[in-house]
């Protein structure tokens, strides 16, 4: 379905943001049994958003022994397949996540750095009204406190403000 999306669906013509939805589809179904195609898109595909709506829905499928994949995927040369190779990650793996979301603090697009500060809060599911994971223990709290702390001192400002802003909102987000 995502391999054969036209493209002139969605907001904007040549957007994939139709596919974006149906990548969030998967992520919410956890269809384990389409890990294959979403694995074969984000390793085959010469177009970099398919990757990235494929890395995606490949971590929101749930099938664990496609984590190679996603963590090869935080290397692809388009920014956009990494950030959400990183999202994938933490949709399957969520808290165990958080060593891989170390290394795309360092990545070098400002872009990828600032969303994985807001990935950093989903592995911790602090308000989800239908968690995956168990509560967050204070130790993997303080792991992701210690990260943010980090990443307020990158040099763009961007990185440095979502990290405060996410900090505020672990401090202020009841805890379950």
């Amino acid at each position: 379905m995502l391999a054969r999306w036209p493209k002139q669906i969605g907001p904007v013509y040549g957007s994939w943001n139709a596919a974006g939805l149906i990548a969030n589809v998967f992520s919410t179904w956890r269809v384990e049994r389409t890990a294959p195609f979403f694995a074969r898109i984000l390793t085959t595909s010469t177009s970099g958003e398919e990757r990235a709506w494929a890395a995606m829905a490949l971590g929101g499928a749930g099938d664990r022994q496609y984590a190679s994949v996603l963590r090869k995927a935080t290397e692809d040369e388009h920014l956009d397949a990494r950030s959400l190779a990183y999202d994938g990650l933490v949709h399957l793996l969520g808290p165990e996540a958080l060593s891989d979301l170390r290394r795309g603090a360092k990545d070098p697009s400002e872009r990828v750095r600032a969303a994985i500060t807001g990935y950093v809060f989903e592995t911790l599911e602090l308000g989800y009204p239908k968690p995956r994971w168990p509560p967050a223990s204070d130790s993997l709290i303080a792991d992701a406190r210690a990260l943010l702390t980090e990443m307020q001192s990158d040099p763009v400002r961007i990185v440095s403000d979502s990290a405060r802003h996410i900090l505020v909102m672990i401090t202020n987000t009841p805890r379950r």
